[in-house]
C-alpha cells in the first residue's frame, strides 16, 4: 500500500460523508479505520480517539454529543491548499494568541443550513502566508456550526 499525505480534497470527502449520514457517529466506521478508544464524558458526550497506522496521519479525534458528530481533528502531516480554502470560504479569520504565541486560522465554508469550519494552528509560532498555494500543516479540525 502506498501512503500519501492527506489533502484538503480527502478531508472534504470525509466531511461530505459525515454530512450525508446526518452526522451519525456510527457512519464513520464505514470509512475511517484504525485502533479506536472511546472516552465518555457524562451521559451524552464522547471523545473518540482513532490511531492510524500511517506515516502521515497519526490520529483522529472525534467529538460527539448524543452520538452526533460535532467536530473532528486530524493530527499528522496534512497538505493544505490555501487558495482552494479561500475561494470556497465565506469568511476567513486569522487570530494571534499572545498567551499561546500561536497563529490560529479559521475558514468558514457555507453548506446547506450550517457552516463547515476548517481550523488549524501553526505550531512553529510563525505566521503562515495564506497566499501560498500549498503547504503542510500538522493539525486541522473540521467542525460544524448550525446557522440560525
Amino acid at each position: 500500500m502506498i501512503e500519501c499525505k492527506y489533502s484538503l480534497s480527502q478531508l472534504n470527502d470525509i466531511a461530505l460523508k459525515i454530512e450525508s449520514s446526518n452526522f451519525e457517529y456510527s457512519s464513520i466506521e464505514r470509512f475511517i479505520h484504525g485502533k479506536k478508544q472511546v472516552q465518555t464524558v457524562g451521559s451524552f458526550i464522547k471523545k473518540i480517539h482513532i490511531t492510524k497506522n500511517n506515516i502521515y496521519l497519526k490520529s483522529i479525534i472525534i467529538d460527539c454529543e448524543a452520538d452526533i458528530i460535532k467536530s473532528m481533528t486530524f493530527y499528522g502531516i496534512i497538505q493544505i491548499n490555501f487558495n482552494e480554502l479561500l475561494l470556497a470560504a465565506i469568511d476567513y479569520k486569522e487570530i494571534y494568541s499572545v498567551h499561546d504565541d500561536l497563529y490560529f486560522y479559521n475558514y468558514f465554508l457555507p453548506i446547506k443550513g450550517f457552516n463547515r469550519v476548517y481550523s488549524f494552528f501553526e505550531p512553529s509560532h510563525k505566521r503562515i502566508d495564506s497566499t501560498q498555494n500549498i503547504t503542510d500543516v500538522s493539525n486541522i479540525s473540521i467542525k460544524w456550526i448550525q446557522l440560525s
